[in-house]
């Protein structure tokens, strides 16, 4: 009897020990089987009062987007003991195998169990459910850049009540994508109806997907034990409702072209007769249907001459299905001397023509005029005073000693009076700001005074402040220009 008696103890043991061991650590999926393109949970929840979870970065080779931690205090045979959760987010493609991993728990080590997760294709929603789900496209057979028309169908059987609505876009990888405005509803009967429509566009040829999408529909549910009260004791089920997929098969266009429409080009310049160094502006402006967006900024290139191409703008709107609107784009030249802009040219595909079609704008000639040469005024010179004097009267010639003093005095009245005139001069001009200076302080705009900077390029200090101006204007800097200073500068540098 005692040795039967100890066996049922060693037993107990056994059984303890197991189950004591199977607390410690537990881990679990939040499903076994998940729907593609859903997440999945892996949790796993230890007990003790020094614990470790494994630090990892992926799982089953899937990356883990997201982690979340919880933790209680658990009361287990008359002890108070910690009880902590750490769960790990991934998103896999397909079935995989989840390796076990190691958990430490006050000094020892454990490991997992070794899961197994499978990924289902979604089943689409059928005829007849309370919720469906659809989308369709008007053709399934396109160029590159040839737009289609998406449909995202959403019904709800009349008389179904529904708490929340949450409609996920479908993803649309390898296509240019913008709804358009305004949804659309309606009724067939049975089923209330909304639909919502995306122009796409292929940015590349082959058999293109568009993968199922879903929508998240919450129901209102009663607790067992609610009240009368409808407010007290109701709960949201969720449940996702899955469209179709579609199969868009996109031809490759001719000369590895990715340009899909009909368009027009023009280039229009502000004026055809400038001045030497003076900014002349360029419009490109490209009009039509088709995928604007995919037009490449033209790179505008002038011998002999400073181009900065700004970067285009697209003003578009969708009509009857297909993108219409105008590319434009600004170009400034600067020259110092006559020039030429070459035609420009765009290649596409023509939706109308179906063929391959390149238009071109006439070619522009400029007419530069040269700089002005600038004049100073010299100074009298004493060959010009001497004139002056001899054209006074002539005093009564004198005794022959006389002469001598005479001619002497006067020479001397002569030198103090060119001195004199010379200092004047010498004063005038240096109070006197230089016309260069006057202009600069009138100044009212980065513009104005680039202009007026212009034709001191050669000058290394000027120069830089002339490139600076440039960004500012061309390219929207934000360069400050100190005017004191740069009066200063003509002020004491004298130009030839």
């Amino acid at each position: 009897m005692k040795i039967a008696h100890l066996g049922k103890l060693f037993l107990i043991s056994i059984i303890t020990t197991v189950v004591a061991f199977a607390q410690v650590v537990e881990t679990t999926l939040s499903s076994s089987q998940i729907v593609a393109g859903d997440v999945a949970k892996l949790t796993i929840k230890a007990e003790g009062k020094d614990i470790e979870f494994p630090n990892i970065t992926t799982i089953a080779g899937y990356n883990i987007i997201e982690q979340s931690n919880s933790s209680n205090i658990v009361y287990i045979n008359g002890h108070l003991t910690q009880s902590q959760s750490k769960s790990y987010y991934f998103r896999p493609t397909k079935d995989a195998k989840i390796a076990p991993l190691d958990i430490k728990v006050d000094g020892k080590v454990y490991k997992s169990k070794e899961l197994e997760i499978s990924v289902v294709k979604p089943k689409a929603s059928a005829k007849g459910q309370d919720v469906i789900l659809e989308i369709n496209a008007t053709k399934t057979n396109a160029k590159v850049g040839e737009p289609i028309e998406l449909k995202l169908i959403f019904k709800v059987k009349r008389g179904v009540q529904l708490s929340r609505v949450n409609i996920v876009p479908p993803k649309l990888e390898n296509f240019w994508a913008e709804q358009i405005r305004g949804e659309q509803k309606s009724t067939d009967g049975v089923y209330d109806i909304v639909t919502y429509r995306f122009l796409i566009t292929p940015q590349k040829s082959g058999t293109l997907k568009i993968p199922p999408t879903y929508v998240n529909v919450g129901k209102a549910v009663r607790g067992a034990n609610s009240f009368n009260d409808p407010f007290f004791g109701t709960s949201i089920r969720w449940q996702k409702i899955y469209s179709n997929e579609i199969t868009i098969n996109v031809e490759p266009l001719p000369n590895n072209l990715e340009l899909y429409g009909h368009f027009l080009i023009t280039a229009k310049v502000d004026k055809k007769v400038v001045n030497a160094n003076e900014p002349l502006n360029l419009t490109i402006k490209v009009k039509g249907e088709g995928n604007l967006d995919d037009i490449k900024k033209f790179d505008i290139q002038v011998p002999n001459a400073m181009v900065y191409n700004n970067e285009p703008k697209v003003y578009k709107r969708v009509v009857k299905g297909k993108h219409t609107g105008e590319f434009k784009q600004k170009v400034a030249i600067v020259a110092e001397n006559n020039y030429t802009i070459a035609p420009i040219k765009l290649e596409y595909f023509d939706s109308k023509l179906q063929k391959v079609v390149v238009v071109k704008t006439n070619p522009i000639f400029i007419k530069v005029k040269p700089l002005k040469s600038t004049t100073t005024t010299s100074l009298p010179t004493k060959q010009k005073i001497e004139l002056a004097n001899n054209n006074t009267q002539a005093p009564s010639i004198p005794q022959a000693n006389s002469i001598n003093i005479i001619y002497l005095v006067a020479s001397f009245l002569t030198g103090v009076a060119l001195t004199l005139l010379f200092i004047n001069l010498y004063k005038k001009e240096q109070k006197t700001p230089k016309p260069i200076t006057i202009q600069i302080k009138k100044t009212k705009s980065d513009k104005e005074l680039y202009k007026l900077l212009l034709p001191y390029t050669n000058d290394e200090y000027i120069k830089d402040k002339i490139q600076k101006l440039e960004a500012n204007i061309y390219k929207n800097a934000n360069n400050k220009i100190d005017k004191k200073e740069l009066i200063a500068y003509f002020e004491e540098v004298t130009f030839s």
